[in-house]
């Protein structure tokens, strides 16, 4: 998708590929385009999600750099669709601290662990 679409359709959100996710931890290419994306979508005034964070070193990463959103196997296993409404009603009886996002607090879940 040319990168001319941001202009032209109304998004809200900007997704990180699992591929730029995969090798954060390697630095490089990866690691530079994962901020760019983030800075962009701040930029500009959009929420960011990464696909397929795997680990606490990616989550923290994420966290660190900005990233509201995000979900891979870190945070959970795929699920049938009946079992997602059980779990945002455990999730909405368990009280999450103002400002923090969901990707901050299971960072910081994993980090006590």
């Amino acid at each position: 998708m040319p990168l001319s679409y941001l202009k032209q359709l109304p998004i809200q959100k900007l997704k990180i590929d699992r591929s730029f996710v995969r090798d954060l931890e390697g630095g490089g290419n990866d690691l530079a385009i994962v901020r760019s994306v983030i800075a962009l979508a701040r930029t500009m005034g959009l929420a960011t999600l990464a696909e397929g964070v795997e680990n606490a070193g990616q989550a923290r990463f994420l966290v660190e750099e900005g990233c509201e959103q995000a979900q891979g196997f870190f945070y959970s296993k795929p699920v049938p669709a009946e079992e997602v409404a059980r779990i945002w009603a455990r999730e909405r009886t368990s009280a999450q601290p103002a400002g923090e996002s969901s990707v901050e607090q299971a960072a910081a879940a994993s980090a006590q662990a």
